[in-house]
Order: C-alpha cells, then structure tokens, then sequence
C-alpha cells in the first residue's frame, strides 16, 4: 500500500473551486423532460451550455492543479492498473443496476410519486449537423472521461470526505476511513445521482474503498474515468442517451 506522499496542504477554496462552477453551470442545462416554454434554456442550447461548462470547468482544474500537485502530485503504480480494471467493472455494475429501475421501485413501494433527477438525455447525431454532431461529442468525451473524474474526486475525497472529519480537515491522511466519511460518501452519491441512486451509492462506495487501499487520489480518478469512458462509448453504440 502505497503512503501519503505529502504534508503540504491544500488550500480548501482550489478544491471548491472546479466543481462550484461545473454545478452552477450545470443547473442551466436544459432536459428533454423540461418543455422549453417551461425552461431557463431551450434544450437546442444543451450543446453550448455543456460546453461553456467544460470550458470553464477545464480553465478551473488548471489553475487550481498548482496548488494540487504538491500534495497530490501525479503519479501512477502497479495498482493504477487495478483501478482500470476496477472502473471497467464499476461500468458493468453502474449499467445493469440503472436498467434495474429500483429507485422507482422502492419509491412505488413506499408509496410515493416522487420525481426524480433526469440527465439531458441529449443526442448530438439526432439534432445536429453530422459535423457538429461529431465535434460536440468529442467535447462530450473530453468532458465525461477527462474533466469530470478530476474535479469531482478532488473535491470529493480531497476535500469533502476530509472536511467532514473536523476543523483540521487538512491534516486528515487521504482515505481515511471512518462512519462518517462513509455516511458522507452515501449521502453525497444520492444526491448528486437521485434517478440512479442505487447504482451511484455501489459504484461511489467502491471507489472509495479503493482509494483508501492505494491512499493515491489518482487512482480514483483513473477508475472513475474508466467508468465515464466506458459508459460513453456504450451510449454511443446502444443509442441509450439517457444515461448522459
């Protein structure tokens, strides 16, 4: 198992940062669930609007990787090749789980009607030009396996799974592993995927058990961009837009 590498600490605000403006962004999307009378932004905009987030998002990662990478510098063990094999299989779980359907399941259980989140749903090759189609939808990849595995795991476990242990959140080893840090790790996986919240409570638990093995943050990256990669390349071949 490999060793914290560092004592340097990270300022809080550079991992808040990245992922504040992916949400923010983000709650402009448009939905085919929404009708445009009803939304913010017409849903023939999604493709902007996604892309202005991957922008900004990506300029965040960049400037905030300064300070990163000096107690996270970059870096990449034998065990990275598990979280490859460990993502490919959280892929595997994260589809066959979502086609399950149990969060409406358990919701009609209990006797609700509640709605859930819905994902854009957005399918370039239907509703764009063959050209633009084909360059949205590299934007979408770069998005999906690039820029959203990094923001999300550093806030996630660099910042939000540490700061739920006390003020000196900082000092906290990475992958500590507590009740709460778990409690936190589930909480946050279904509110952030309610519609897939299931397969989001299995698929984020593992990850952070893995990262708490390897004590690398780069291997929870690698295994959540191996998951995004495969689940676009899916979509793509399944024309199963929903899940993106």
């Amino acid at each position: 198992m490999d060793k914290p590498v560092s004592n340097v600490r990270t300022p809080g605000w550079t991992l808040l940062l990245p992922f504040l403006l992916f949400m923010i962004i983000g709650g402009w999307e448009p939905t085919s669930a929404v009708h445009d009378a009803e939304a913010m932004v017409p849903y023939r905009l999604y493709p902007l609007v996604y892309s202005l987030k991957i922008a900004v998002t990506t300029l965040a990662v960049l400037v905030c990787f300064v300070w990163w990478r000096k107690e996270f510098p970059l870096r990449f063990t034998r065990q990275t090749w598990l979280a490859v094999l460990a993502g490919a299989v959280g892929f595997m779980v994260w589809v066959g789980v979502c086609h399950l359907n149990l969060e409406k399941q358990i919701l009609a259980f209990a006797g609700q009607n509640v709605a859930l989140g819905v994902r854009s749903g957005y399918n370039p090759f239907v509703n764009l030009s063959p050209d633009q189609a084909n360059l949205f939808w590299i934007v979408r990849l770069i998005g999906l396996a690039l820029v959203v595995p990094i923001m999300e795991e550093f806030f996630l476990r660099g910042f939000l799974l540490r700061y739920v242990l006390g003020d000196h959140w900082q000092t906290v080893p990475f992958g500590t592993l507590t009740p709460m840090v778990w409690g936190t790790t589930l909480v946050y996986a279904a509110a952030t995927h309610p519609g897939e919240a299931v397969a989001a409570i299995l698929w984020f638990s593992a990850v952070t058990w893995f990262s708490a093995r390897t004590r690398n943050i780069w291997d929870a990256v690698v295994f959540h961009a191996v998951t995004n990669l495969l689940l676009g390349l899916y979509v793509f071949q399944s024309g199963e837009w929903m899940f993106l």
